[in-house]
């Protein structure tokens, strides 16, 4: 791979990053949200539906690093990507 490709997926993995760092914050606000929240709530529909976000959310945290420690392979960076890697 030549270096401008290699500094645009650079710069991919760095929107990558900012995507999950933004998934990391909402996924924090529904936490906090139900955690707040009294206990005749947490046993409701919408106590299920938050709680499946949140996995849900979780699950898109692990798959945004994921692609960016492949991405980190693709350019070389395998031992950036080892270090990152889930």
């Amino acid at each position: 791979m030549d270096a401008s490709r290699r500094e645009q997926v650079r710069m991919l993995m760095r929107l990558l990053d900012s995507f999950a760092e933004e998934v990391r914050r909402v996924t924090l606000q529904e936490e906090d949200n139900f955690s707040n929240r009294p206990e005749s709530f947490k046993e409701t529909e919408a106590a299920q539906i938050s709680e499946a976000a949140v996995k849900s959310l979780i699950d898109a945290i692990s798959a945004i690093e994921h692609a960016i420690a492949l991405m980190q392979l693709a350019i070389g960076d395998e031992d950036i990507a080892d270090a990152g890697a889930p």
